[in-house]
């Protein structure tokens, strides 16, 4: 008897093979795609009521984990991004608080800082930013205060 078989002699061998379990298991491959690095999201925050000219706000700042100390031994970099008004760093600031002001100073307008610490303790650096956003006017009235007094006699 002759049989003729359709395909060729692995797609036999390997269906026999599946058919008395004497293959080694098919391995599956896995292709792993990776994409561009992407910076790590600048985080901003705006200041919801403007500084009066002449006046100070003082701030906090409180990294989820110690920072490192800079070149200069302080623990943040300020970098005026928009505006003429100065920032003033606390100079008793901690690797785990750092404080300060930002300064009414300058002409009135809006004004942006960026602080930047090391995040990274020990050699190497890893750059962790804060933008805030603010605006340096005389501030509009918000709230009416109420004083009473004493009773008096109506004018007539």
């Amino acid at each position: 008897m002759n049989v003729k078989l359709k395909g060729s002699a692995n797609e036999l061998r390997g269906f026999l093979c599946r058919l008395l379990g004497c293959c080694p298991p098919k391995r599956n491959v896995l292709h792993i795609t990776f994409g561009k690095d992407e910076p790590i999201p600048k985080h901003i925050m705006k200041l919801s009521k403007p500084i009066a000219p002449g006046f100070r706000r003082p701030f906090t700042i409180t990294p989820d984990e110690p920072v490192d100390k800079r070149p200069d031994q302080s623990y943040v970099q300020v970098d005026v991004l928009a505006g003429d008004s100065t920032v003033t760093i606390d100079p008793t600031s901690t690797a785990t608080e750092i404080k300060g002001f930002l300064n009414g100073d300058g002409a009135t307008g809006d004004k942006s800082v960026q602080f930047t610490v090391d995040g990274h303790l020990g050699d190497g650096d890893q750059p962790v930013t804060l933008t805030v956003d603010y605006a340096v006017a005389t501030p509009d009235a918000t709230v009416l205060g109420f004083t009473e007094g004493t009773d008096e006699k109506i004018p007539t």
